[in-house]
């Protein structure tokens, strides 16, 4: 039903996004996707790039009169940072972790791969956030709330995270690694300034969770249509993410089936949501919840060994500006992207055209499974 689709460079002049599918009557708030891409620019551990990127934008149709018309939605974003392409220096020697050297092979780079670095470089993902925020915003039009946080900055990981999006996003605005709770914020900058000082990076965890999601979104006809694997493709889709986490998936595969199945409580509620709120790749009611596992950052002040494509002569990997740790940006990203898929979900259930028309066919459908809830 969405479909989305980004052009632009790293160091170009225009990042341009597209989303098609939109329903008609979304009131579009220049200053909430703003909003979206001031968070997507923070977070400790940021590079230099994040200080004089303004993401100064403009909504180039989809439009009139401050709502969506359900034609497609477009967003430009100008680059602070655009330089003369056409007369960038040539790169030849691959960094270690990036696409360099797999995109340099696919595409006959070998020359000068200078085109690989500005298309696969994340800075792509800011006018993914400026024109996916949208759905979000639809979303939170049928009383749906997604929520998304660093969960771990390397080996400091949240143990536990409070089931209410109101205290998570309070303890987010206060925390400079967006963690969903207090405490955390000390023992993390420590370790990021110190792999600063040794010229290295880190990784991490990001999660999202949605909140009052209706159950019945998505399919288990198809292994395509599921919501998992829909899920699991825009998570991985995100720059330098290894591996992505439904629920406690990686945990309950540890466990038996007595100790992780989620028992009824009271009718259709849950007395656990260890499945994350999808079974059979089908939302069930509870909390939606997802993971996304970043690598650290590939390029590396400690510089890794690499050769040159054409010389073939053996050199250390070049350093580029970069961030240290990119968590905390990487979970706004991911809060528009999950936004994104369950969005997809709901035009798929309850029709495309219009909000009001989505509205009633959702309070309808609401009604007749009202009482398993």
């Amino acid at each position: 039903m969405l479909r989305v689709l980004t052009a632009g460079e790293s160091h170009g002049k225009y990042l341009v996004g597209i989303l098609e599918g939109l329903p008609a009557g979304i009131e579009i708030d220049k200053e909430f996707i703003r909003q979206y891409l001031k968070r997507r620019r923070g977070g400790y551990g940021r590079g230099r790039r994040m200080n004089f990127e303004a993401d100064e934008f403009e909504i180039a149709g989809g439009v009139i009169k401050g709502k969506t018309t359900g034609a497609p939605f477009s967003v430009i974003i100008k680059n602070s940072g655009a330089r003369d392409l056409e007369r960038e220096p040539a790169k030849t020697v691959p960094r270690p972790g990036h696409t360099d050297f797999a995109g340099a092979l696919k595409y006959g780079f070998t020359d000068d791969f200078v085109p690989v670095i500005e298309r696969s470089s994340a800075r792509e993902t800011a006018v993914r956030t400026a024109v996916l925020s949208v759905t979000v915003k639809f979303l939170k039009l049928l009383g749906i709330e997604v929520v998304g946080f660093s969960r771990a900055i390397g080996n400091v990981k949240v143990e536990s995270v409070p089931d209410d999006p109101t205290v998570i996003i309070k303890n987010r605005e206060h925390s400079i690694f967006y963690f969903p709770v207090p405490g955390y914020d000390e023992r993390a900058k420590a370790l990021v300034d110190r792999m600063q000082e040794t010229g290295d990076t880190l990784g991490g965890i990001f999660e999202v969770r949605m909140f009052n999601i209706p159950p019945g979104l998505g399919s288990y006809v198809d292994p395509t249509r599921r919501l998992d694997a829909r899920l699991a493709a825009v998570i991985m889709g995100l720059n330098a993410v290894k591996a992505v986490e439904i629920g406690d998936g990686i945990e309950v595969a540890k466990k038996p089936g007595s100790e992780v199945q989620d028992e009824f409580a009271c009718r259709g509620k849950r007395k656990s949501n260890f499945a994350g709120g999808l079974e059979g790749g089908v939302t069930n009611g509870e909390t939606l919840i997802v993971r996304g596992y970043l690598k650290p950052i590939s390029t590396l002040r400690n510089r890794k060994k690499s050769f040159d494509l054409v010389t073939l002569e053996e050199k250390l990997a070049p350093y580029i500006r970069s961030d240290t740790v990119v968590v905390p940006a990487a979970s706004v990203i991911a809060e528009t992207l999950v936004a994104y898929v369950i969005a997809d979900a709901i035009l798929e259930k309850f029709g495309a055209d219009s909000v009001n028309d989505i509205k009633t066919a959702l309070k309808s459908y609401l009604k007749r499974i009202g009482k398993y809830f």
